[in-house]
């Protein structure tokens, strides 16, 4: 189980990008609700070191964030749960983005 899990409440997405590959997400950090942005490297890095988990809630369950690759291009996705093809990509923009 992963050091930190972390609930993700907004994406800021790379427009140009023709996949819709996200390049960070914000998250929220412990009952404070310290908010902070990660980048699409360090979030997958945490997912594979074991340092973070990520999840989102949606439709009143939380979905659990994974690394998923495609054509070698990794990316953070949400796990098959019968109700998006990605939940990320369902969330706002982070603020200022």
């Amino acid at each position: 189980m992963a050091d930190v899990r972390l609930k993700v409440i907004c994406i800021i997405p790379d427009d140009r990008d023709p996949d819709r590959r996200i390049d960070s997400i914000g998250v929220v950090i412990g009952e404070g609700e310290e908010r902070k942005s990660l980048s699409l490297d360090d979030a997958i890095n945490g997912i594979k070191t074991g340092i973070f988990s990520f999840y989102i809630e949606t439709d009143g369950h939380s979905v659990d964030v994974e690394v998923a690759c495609n054509e070698g291009t990794e990316f953070l996705t949400t796990e098959n749960d019968s109700w998006e093809e990605n939940n990320l990509l369902t969330l706002p923009h982070c603020d200022g983005e």
